[in-house]
């Protein structure tokens, strides 16, 4: 009974969504990824990664910008991942927390991430890279672009949280560029999410939610693997199987912001497969004479989302 309670739980969140794709202005919103209710992640036991060591990653950052100032920024970074099952959907989350000693320098820290999305379609049994051209407009107020780096954090949250830093008399949040990342773009924090082990840093990128409109990987399969919205023929032509693979690579710091001090990052990556049923419907009658026209229609079939992670990485 209590995993059907807590399935129920899953399944409530996937329909309400917490991020969102807006393709255009005028089109609907596509889920990205859904965050589970805090009660929820209180029963999921992450897997603790493997490579970190146990009981967490210990920070020991020293902090000496000149003779005059010195501290020491340590905690432990406690990192995981776990799977849900959502419908006919497999869906991985990665997570990382961070937990300042009690005598740490550092009073306030935050995550920072960015992500860099590529899209492969399955030709004669392998999958081949492919080019998705265009932006994304997603509801945390970001474009997001495919095969280039892209700042990922909640916008009106950090807009948000730095009026009330204003009002607080504090600084805003620092953007933060690292060095030696691959040229990102400077971003902002990511909101702290409920986490199975604390506040902290939450995601679960998917492209195949849907509604009566269709998904965001249905929309990026229409253009990739150059489907025609119509055909012409006297006979209906036959359905067809497809699958997408989109990867979204992600590289996540952790920084004090006071002091400013990045403490160490980590690469993780999601790679989702998402299976597509192309249908075809006829358009209209040709009354008789000449070919009919037949309209394609698509349908997620399934998707699977698998999450990993690298190694904790020090500063450069």
């Amino acid at each position: 009974m209590r995993f059907e309670i807590i399935l129920a739980v899953i399944l409530g969140a996937a329909l309400i969504g917490a991020t969102a794709y807006l393709l255009t202005l005028n089109e609907p919103v596509y889920t990205l990824f859904v965050i589970p209710p805090p009660g929820l992640l209180l029963e999921i036991h992450g897997v603790v990664w493997p490579e970190d060591p146990p009981g967490g990653i210990p920070i020991d950052k020293k902090y000496q910008p000149d003779n005059h100032h010195k501290a020491t920024l340590n905690g432990t970074v406690t990192r995981g991942t776990y799977t849900t099952e959502d419908g006919n959907r497999t869906r991985g989350y990665v997570y990382a927390n961070f937990t300042a000693t009690a005598n740490s320098g550092c009073s306030e820290s935050a995550w920072y991430s960015w992500v860099w999305p590529t899209v492969e379609l399955e030709e004669n049994g392998s999958f081949v890279s492919k080019s998705y051209k265009g932006k994304i407009r997603a509801a945390t107020g970001l474009d997001v672009e495919f095969d280039k780096w892209n700042k990922d954090y909640q916008k009106k949250w950090a807009e948000d949280e730095n009026k009330k830093r204003a009002k607080e008399g504090k600084p805003p949040f620092p953007p933060v560029d690292p060095d030696g990342a691959g040229g990102l773009p400077p971003g902002q924090p990511y909101c702290p999410f409920d986490t199975p082990s604390g506040k902290g840093f939450l995601d679960s990128p998917t492209f195949s939610d849907r509604n009566s409109a269709g998904s965001a990987a249905e929309k990026i399969f229409r253009q990739v693997s150059k489907l025609k919205s119509e055909k012409q023929s006297q006979a209906q032509p036959p359905d067809e199987t497809h699958r997408l693979k989109i990867t979204t690579h992600g590289h996540t710091y952790l920084y004090c912001i006071k002091p400013i001090q990045c403490l160490g990052w980590f690469e993780w990556d999601s790679v989702e497969t998402i299976t597509i049923s192309v249908e075809w419907k006829a358009k209209g009658t040709d009354m008789g004479i000449g070919e009919k026209t037949w309209k394609s229609g698509t349908r997620i079939i399934s998707s699977q989302s698998v999450v990993s992670m690298g190694p904790w990485q020090n500063c450069s």
